[in-house]
């Protein structure tokens, strides 16, 4: 079982507790408006899309094994898995029309972009760096296996108050406008915010998106290479809703509340319910494409199209109904500009021949698109550990 060491150790060590994701019972995948129900891991079709799915997850996992981690413009494939696009790919090697489907819908929730604007190599590299297409693509010892007790938000809080308690600063808006690393001898760095805040330190680490580091000046520059890759680093685009219902009906009427689209709207949903069957809710994911589409509508046309993907999944009427309803456009989020993660198209890790995690200087890169394992995921935390044990030594 894959296990998310990094997050779960920091839980228990902030004293917090987690809780594992529902996904007992019937789940929904909703192909090209035809409903399928299923209960493991996997959605069941007819017999030769269950074939075609089963054996594009073994080509998947068999080109994964040659990918290096952390340097994949190094493997041996490198050129030719750069040169082409996810979707390109799958076109050769689906042969029936509900496995490309399914493909491109897991592609689209998975990096919140459509498989076309995917390098084949960049994504090998971020499923190797997870384990495999299993672990990232299933629930229970998975990505998705367990929740935080009172969110997840509640670790940046406790963190926070504990360095405040020791003494340290955390500022909050202070957005960086320049990183200037002193003449040779002169050991440190200098960190100037836009509000005039001048910072003096031995080292930078930076876990802020690569796109967004193209807003920060710094001195000496950064190598071309590594300029030219933050530029082609888009984040993924999602809007994530919660809808609030009287009761969870659907766990009760035998629904893991699990529901699979690939609607150009919202691509997943999945039981929010907090610990003890508090606050029943649904929390789903437009992603891609149709997140951009969706965030230029209304938010009372969001939820209509919500409503409508519960009704039709569960046929039940109660999913007409719901007592609250709230979304967020990570698009329009000016520090971020996207989630969950930055994505790379065809050619630009071949291009770029750099190792991410390499530091310029006293700055070092720790975003989760650096992360050695899992990244887009939680192993930004042990990374970041990482960087502090080597500045350390």
């Amino acid at each position: 079982m894959m296990v998310i060491h990094g997050m779960l150790s920091l839980i228990e060590e902030l004293g917090c507790t987690s809780f594992p994701q529902n996904e007992e019972g019937t789940k929904v995948f909703e192909v090209d408006g035809v409903i399928n129900k299923y209960s493991g891991a996997m959605p069941v079709f007819d017999i030769m899309s269950w074939i075609d799915l089963n054996i594009v997850v073994w080509k998947i996992d068999r080109m994964c094994r040659k990918v290096v981690i952390g340097n994949a413009h190094l493997s041996d494939d490198a050129r030719e898995w750069d040169s082409v696009s996810v979707d390109h790919w799958l076109v050769r090697h689906c042969w029936t029309k509900t496995a490309l489907a399914v493909f491109r819908c897991y592609f689209n929730l998975l990096f919140a972009a459509e498989a076309h604007d995917l390098s084949l190599l960049f994504a090998l590299h971020y499923i190797k760096a997870a384990g495999g297409f299993d672990p990232i693509s299933t629930m229970r010892g998975g990505g998705q296996d367990a929740r935080v007790k009172g969110g997840s938000y509640h670790l940046s809080q406790i963190m926070a108050e504990q360095v405040q308690g020791l003494g340290s600063t955390l500022l909050l808006d202070h957005p960086v406008a320049s990183v200037s690393q002193h003449r040779e001898g002169d050991e440190g760095v200098t960190v100037q915010t836009r509000n005039g805040k001048i910072f003096n330190a031995r080292y930078v680490i930076n876990t802020i998106p690569p796109l967004q580091l193209l807003d920060i000046r710094f001195s000496p520059s950064l190598p071309p290479a590594r300029s030219r890759l933050h530029s082609e680093f888009p984040m993924g685009r999602v809007v994530k809703c919660y809808v609030y219902y009287e009761r969870a009906f659907w766990t009760e009427a035998g629904y893991a509340g699990e529901i699979f689209t690939n609607r150009d709207s919202v691509s997943l949903f999945l039981d929010a319910t907090l610990a003890e069957g508090k606050s029943p809710a649904l929390v789903g994911f437009f992603t891609g494409e149709g997140a951009k589409k969706w965030a230029m509508r209304t938010q009372e046309e969001r939820l209509s199209e919500v409503i409508d993907i519960v009704y039709r999944a569960t046929g039940m009427e109660e999913a007409r109904h719901p007592v609250h309803y709230m979304d967020k456009i990570w698009m329009q989020e000016p520090f971020s500009c996207g989630c969950y993660t930055g994505v790379l198209g065809p050619g630009a890790l071949t291009r770029a021949q750099l190792t991410f995690t390499h530091p310029f200087g006293r700055v070092f890169w720790a975003g989760t698109e650096m992360a050695q394992s899992w990244p887009g995921y939680h192993f930004i935390i042990e990374f970041i550990y990482f960087c502090f044990s080597f500045i350390i030594q």
